[in-house]
This record gives C-alpha cells, sequence and structure tokens, in this order.
C-alpha cells in the first residue's frame, strides 16, 4: 500500500488525494503518515496550474493541503484558475 500510494501520486495526483481520503477516513492513515505527506508535498509542489481539474479535484486538493497544513490560499484563486484553464481548453 506504502508504495502504491507514492506509485499513484506520480501518475495521477487526483488518485492520490482520494487515496489519501479514503485512508483518513478509514481512520488508519497514521500508519501511512510519512508516505502522506511526501505525496501531498510532491502535489502542493507541482507548477501545472492547468492540469484537467475539475471542481472535485479542486476542492479535495485545497482541504486535504489545508488539513496537512500547507499554506493554500482561500477564496477564488484556486477557482478562478481553474476557470482560465477550461476558458482556454474551449
Amino acid at each position: 500500500m506504502k508504495i502504491m500510494l507514492e506509485k499513484v501520486a506520480d501518475e495521477d495526483p487526483l488518485d492520490a488525494l482520494e487515496m489519501v481520503d479514503d485512508l483518513q477516513r478509514l481512520g488508519v492513515f497514521y500508519h501511512f503518515k510519512d508516505e502522506i505527506e511526501r505525496v501531498l508535498d510532491r502535489i502542493y509542489n507541482m507548477n501545472d496550474k492547468c492540469n484537467n481539474e475539475d471542481l472535485h479535484a479542486t476542492a479535495l486538493k485545497f482541504r486535504l493541503l489545508r488539513q496537512h497544513g500547507y499554506n493554500v490560499p482561500q477564496g477564488t484563486s484556486m477557482i478562478s484558475s481553474l476557470h482560465i484553464c477550461q476558458t482556454f481548453k474551449g
């Protein structure tokens, strides 16, 4: 499970976020604390603002990063970048 969590983070950040969320909801996240921190750190440091995120992905990313102490701005900055990305895609 630990290896799979890090592998998923490289391939699909949304799947990794959902896996972290599932581990938290099941109450077993403390077994994977180091792996979760590495995954969230990778996702936080990603520079792709236009990475095909929908509202679900944006909200999940915002919530998990804030819960784990990352400085994620609240308000319209995440949503506006989502809107700009969708506008350019057509």
